[in-house]
């Protein structure tokens, strides 16, 4: 009996009797991509959903859907949030400077809607307004800064004019808001005395001026030395062509007779006179 093909017939049988792994091999060393998807309910934020549920979507302005106090209709609070999504941070608070001076209200400014005012500001005039908001109008002369000594006129004399000036016109930026001497301005190009608005105090020699202000031909107006309460000689404001007598005699009156220890003067100014 021939043996051969009876044991060809069993090798082409084996295949049937063991698994095909191949297919399993395939996937191990392939496997589908995973599911990306991680939430548990399978409902993805967008900009038109809610996050929140402050009855705003990202598509209706909400700049914060995570935050349900952040939101178009939200109000803005002191806090460094843009809580309206108006792009403008606290707006309308104590803590946001309105009037772009460099100063909220939290900060000290006692007027938020004017420019002027605010903390340190030179309040130089007395018109009614508290421009460096320290709870009343005019300079604070309750310390008085005097300007060093130096050689000039005088012991302690400020002559302020042109050319070879012991003072310098920022007197005022310098710190000083006092004078021990006399104060002169003279031959200057100035046409206002706005430089000197802090001066408080002239000391001067009582049996002498105090203030001399003389041959100016620009100066129109002297009434920023209207916050000093301390003269301690006399006035004399003359021959000076541009400014008005009226404007002279107004700072005398400001500064206030009883404040003037000597004699005042106001002669000779405006273009009706002739100063040559």
């Amino acid at each position: 009996m021939n043996r051969l093909p009876l044991f060809a017939l069993a090798v082409l049988a084996l295949p049937a009797c063991f698994p095909d792994t191949r297919g399993d091999q395939d996937e191990q060393s392939n496997p589908p991509p995973a599911d990306s998807d991680t939430d548990t309910n399978d409902s993805d934020s967008s900009p038109a959903s809610d996050a929140d549920g402050d009855g705003f979507t990202i598509t209706e302005g909400d700049c914060d859907d995570a935050d349900p106090l952040v939101n178009p209709a939200a109000r803005e609070a002191c806090d460094g949030v843009d809580n309206n999504c108006d792009d403008v941070t606290d707006a309308g608070t104590p803590c946001f400077d309105d009037d772009g001076d460099g100063y909220s209200e939290e900060q000290g400014d006692c007027d938020d809607a004017d420019a002027t005012a605010f903390p340190e500001a030179p309040d130089h005039t007395t018109d009614g307004i508290d421009q460096d908001c320290n709870g009343s109008d005019g300079v604070d002369c309750s310390t008085l800064r005097y300007h060093p000594i130096v050689d000039g006129l005088g012991q302690g004399d400020c002559y302020m004019g042109g050319g070879g000036n012991d003072c310098a016109w920022t007197f005022c930026a310098d710190g000083y808001n006092a004078i021990s001497g006399t104060l002169v301005i003279d031959r200057s190009d100035k046409a206002n005395l706005d430089d000197l608005w802090c001066l408080c105090e002239v000391g001067g020699p009582p049996t002498s001026t105090g203030i001399y202000i003389g041959g100016n031909d620009q100066l129109v107006d002297v009434s920023a030395l209207s916050n000093v309460r301390h003269v301690g000689g006399g006035v004399s404001i003359g021959c000076n062509r541009q400014l008005p007598m009226a404007n002279a005699w107004a700072l005398t009156t400001a500064i206030g007779d009883e404040n003037i220890v000597g004699a005042i003067h106001v002669v000779g100014n405006g273009e009706e006179y002739n100063c040559d």
